[in-house]
């Protein structure tokens, strides 16, 4: 019962200080913010459901890893989007470029 509370309490004062990112992230609204981070989040999902329906070579630990690596990628490009790009920190110009990466061709290549 403690560890619930204390996971919700987290979880609670997580969002609350991802409220000011979002402006940030939100270029088009809360919409586009909402397609942005399903966008970093849906494509390692499908690809390890498509892959364990059509490949009989996909094991629980390739899913994980697959999963962690989507999630790590998706997370980073919101990151950076947040905090480099065009009338952000514009320094250095590789992390700006890819925080510019439009995101839905992100989402593909991830």
């Amino acid at each position: 019962m403690t560890t619930d509370r204390l996971a919700i309490g987290v979880v609670i004062v997580l969002g609350l200080l991802w409220v000011p990112v979002m402006p940030a992230i939100s270029e088009g609204g809360l919409y586009q913010y909402l397609q942005n981070v399903q966008s970093y989040l849906a494509p390692p999902i499908t690809a390890v459901f498509l892959l364990g329906i059509f490949s009989s070579r996909v094991n629980a630990r390739g899913a994980l890893w697959g999963m962690a690596a989507g999630f790590v990628l998706g997370m980073t490009k919101l990151g950076s989007q947040a905090i480099f790009g065009s009338g952000k920190i514009e320094n250095p110009a590789l992390l700006a470029a890819i925080a510019d990466f439009n995101f839905l061709y992100f989402s593909f290549w991830i």
